[in-house]
């Protein structure tokens, strides 16, 4: 997917009427807006979060985006509005081109200072969703009726499954939690019965057993060559 050239920064400025605190809908014309008038001037360059701004992106373009996700801005003394949290989503809005419902904050600075300190108080101690987290969230290892090794080992080699083995979707192409999940689901029956063949196997064979590549091919092998 390819990602629009980014913006080159320019001064924020005083804030347009659509910027309001509370519930507000951004068009893809907004989000630009805010990017190129609006984006704090020390927020490092989006090139370096291009696969993130794609995924991101993908979900509002599939309306799996939840909405009231929450903007902020630091609104200094003379009315203007700097953004400080939410330049990729701003992106992968425009990206999307998609209207999406903000939560838009607003939070009074001084100066300049006041603004750096706010601006790394956000995302610094986020802890992301680990697999785990989200197969156990999901009820996958219940659902597809799998140990929790072979669950795990799945979903480990599902973009593969996905992709036909191909290296380039790890920069190339986004692959959605959702799409994860569909492709497990998928290749369960195969996965079942490899968990059975797996039962009487000395702990070290299943181990390599269930390693990304061997535990791939093993899906691919059963479901396209059964006999």
């Amino acid at each position: 997917m390819r990602i629009p050239a980014m913006f080159h920064p320019t001064p924020a400025s005083a804030a347009p009427e659509f910027v309001r605190e509370g519930l507000v809908t951004f068009t893809p014309e907004h989000a630009r807006h805010v990017v190129e008038a609006m984006r704090y001037e020390l927020q490092r360059d989006e090139t370096k979060a291009r696969n993130h701004i794609a995924a991101l992106a993908e979900m509002m373009k599939r309306d799996q985006w939840l909405g009231k996700s929450q903007i902020d801005f630091a609104r200094m003394p003379d009315g203007r509005l700097i953004l400080i949290n939410g330049h990729h989503r701003m992106r992968a809005q425009i990206l999307a081109n998609r209207s999406i419902l903000w939560s838009v904050a607003f939070h009074d600075c001084g100066d300049a200072s006041e603004v750096r300190s706010l601006y790394y108080r956000f995302d610094t101690t986020v802890r992301k969703r680990t697999a785990n987290n989200v197969i156990a969230g999901a009820n996958l290892r219940a659902d597809l009726d799998l140990s929790a090794e072979t669950t795990r080992a799945l979903w480990s080699a599902a973009p593969y499954l996905a992709h036909g083995f191909s290296i380039p979707f790890r920069n190339d192409r986004v692959f959605l939690t959702d799409d994860r999940i569909a492709t497990c689901r998928e290749f369960v029956e195969e996965a079942q019965f490899f968990d059975q063949c797996l039962r009487a196997m000395p702990a070290t064979m299943k181990r390599h057993a269930r390693t990304v590549s061997v535990f791939a091919v093993a899906m691919a092998t059963l479901k396209h060559v059964p006999d």
